[in-house]
């Protein structure tokens, strides 16, 4: 009914989650007590509150989590708030042991370092941007996202996604413009697996040609229509592109060792 994972069976999540969502079965943080102890087996069981995407909850538990409890014997489970519906967020319920046998895991230790996992979880789960949906059939939203440790932006009209490169380590910065759905030009997106950056561009002989040096086309993103320009700059020392329709940024990037490239489509306000 759950997807059940630990230290050493952290593989099997991703088969284990979706036997978890073909159950239908419901949790939530607010349904169990965060924190609390079996004197009996030896176990201190704890969960944590809502993460709003699987892949932010099991980037917690795989990063700041398991430093936490690396001096631990310990078992997960990351379950699905809601599986009948596929915007449902996920809790992790976790089971320490404080057994005598086990130096360092008193029960007073393994109790305040509960609420200590919990209260990271909710400031991991606070920095995490709410990603609106599409709303639209004729307007739809390119995000903006930037992966800090790589240096580099994303935009997806993906709303799926976005949520997912947000729980592996990219920040959502916002709607960067709006596209029209069906009319304009299009606009293609290329991704190079060497430096691992993407492209953006309108001009499809720049997108044949490109692919034949080591780009992976990956067909239409968007669509340029529109009033509102949105340029293009290229900085040599990152080797990266970056787009914007916020000519204030446009001028200052030009100060800080990126090279203006123009204009490279239009948007809609």
């Amino acid at each position: 009914m759950f997807a059940r994972f630990s230290r050493k069976e952290s593989l099997l999540i991703g088969l284990l989650i979706i036997l978890a969502l073909l159950t239908h079965s419901q949790v939530s943080a607010s349904s169990v007590k965060q924190v609390s102890g079996d004197a009996d087996n030896g176990k201190f069981e704890f969960v944590t509150n809502e993460f709003p995407t699987f892949e932010a909850a099991k980037s917690f538990f795989d990063g700041p989590m398991e430093e936490m409890l690396s001096q631990h014997e310990y078992q997960g489970d990351l379950l699905a708030v809601d599986p009948s519906t596929s915007d449902t967020t996920y809790i992790i319920k976790m089971r320490v042991n404080f057994s005598k046998y086990h130096a360092g895991s008193s029960r007073f230790e393994v109790e305040k370092l509960s609420w200590d996992i919990i209260a990271a979880a909710d400031q991991a789960i606070a920095k995490i941007k709410p990603i609106p949906g599409q709303n639209s059939q004729t307007l739809i939203n390119v995000y903006r996202l930037y992966h800090p440790d790589i240096k580099n932006h994303l935009y997806t009209t993906d709303t799926n996604e976005a949520k997912i490169l947000q729980g592996r380590g990219w920040n959502y910065e916002g709607i960067s413009w709006k596209s029209e759905n069906k009319q304009g030009e299009e606009v293609y997106r290329l991704y190079h697996p060497g430096i691992k950056v993407h492209l953006y561009t309108k001009d499809s002989n720049e997108y044949k040609i490109l692919a034949t040096r080591g780009w992976n086309q990956e067909g239409v993103s968007y669509r340029s229509y529109g009033t509102v320009p949105v340029y293009r700059l290229y900085n040599p020392g990152l080797k990266k592109h970056l787009y914007t329709k916020d000519q204030n940024e446009y001028k200052i990037l030009a100060t800080r060792g990126w090279n203006q490239e123009g204009l490279a489509w239009n948007s809609q306000p």
